[in-house]
């Protein structure tokens, strides 16, 4: 991901420096036509700081990004523990920086689409959700072992982490939410110490409830999202970035496949995160609203009966 924003940002007409302490990621890097140091002051003396490190470090550079006066654009999970987060934050806002967080799904058309419709209430009265992020792991990386993927992280990786997306994205259309529910499988399929599939219930505003299933361990893979009204239901199918509303009597009335990649959607946000800058508004997905998220992660891993750095740290 660190090498899709630095390319990202260079083809949005911005000069990159990239940081990597790994010998043959700097190479790999540079070899995509991207200057990379060595050294880590380097990658604090710009404009805009992009953080693509494991989740368990994003704290600690947000902190030495905003101490450096940069505009910090965060990968997700925002961070793997809610410590510290809303300090630094209330520290960007005081300097006038901006902190954003890669939430790419807020950018994909389909959604887009699904969010209009949803305030021109197509739907009527929305009564809930239901999400699924279903892939194999082993798939992901061929010729690597997934064990040695921050996926199996068992405090910081996960498919709860992972597929923090798909939580963004009910709260995102569905409004803030509670965790009512969760439930977590380890070690079932995969080998692997982190969670590999785990169930939650949300509890949003007005008495609306959503529901996620996500794993690492099906084939073949699914992502798709259907939200139900007393006057229709929505789909979004997220890989085929297609839209379907359905009339109350079962109509299709509308069925859209929007055009572009996922690509387009990576390079959306970080556009965005820029203009938000240099317009002084506050990005799609703000520091603030990525806490209330990772706050509903961190609650459903509880929950779950997952280990956690917050308990850890308390």
């Amino acid at each position: 991901m660190g090498r899709r924003h630095a390319a990202n940002a260079r083809d949005l007409g911005y000069a990159v420096l990239a940081y990597d302490p790994d010998e043959g990621s700097r190479a790999a890097v540079s070899a995509g036509g991207i200057d990379v140091t060595d050294r880590l002051a380097d990658a604090f003396a710009g404009d805009i700081a992009i953080i693509a490190t494991p989740a368990s470090t994003h704290s600690d550079y947000l902190a030495q990004a905003i101490d450096a006066d940069m505009h910090t654009f965060v990968e997700k999970p925002f961070s793997d523990s809610i410590q510290n987060l809303g300090e630094l934050l209330e520290r960007a806002r005081s300097k006038g920086l901006n902190v954003g967080v890669a939430q790419n799904l807020r950018h994909h058309p389909a959604v887009e689409a699904a969010a209009s419709l949803l305030r021109a209430a197509a739907l009527g009265q929305v009564m809930g959700a239901v999400s699924v992020g279903a892939s194999y792991l082993p798939d992901w990386r061929p010729g690597k072992n997934y064990r040695d993927n921050y996926a199996a992280d068992p405090m910081a990786g996960g498919v709860i982490f992972d597929w923090v997306h798909e939580i963004d994205l009910l709260v995102h259309l569905l409004g803030p939410a509670k965790v009512a529910g969760a439930a977590a499988v380890i070690g079932r399929h995969l080998d692997m110490a982190s969670d590999e599939s785990a169930g939650i219930v949300l509890d949003h505003v007005d008495g609306v409830l959503s529901t996620l299933y996500l794993t690492y361990a099906s084939r073949p893979s699914l992502r798709q999202t259907m939200l139900f009204g007393l006057d229709g239901r929505l789909e979004i199918d997220i890989p085929a970035r297609q839209l379907r509303l359905f009339s109350k009597d079962g109509a299709i009335v509308e069925d859209t496949v929007f055009g572009g990649t996922h690509a387009d959607d990576y390079k959306s946000e970080l556009a965005d995160f820029i203009e938000s800058i240099n317009g002084n508004t506050s990005p799609r997905c703000s520091g603030r609203e990525a806490l209330d998220i990772l706050k509903i992660v961190t609650d459903a891993r509880a929950m779950a009966g997952l280990p956690s750095r917050d308990q850890v740290r308390r």
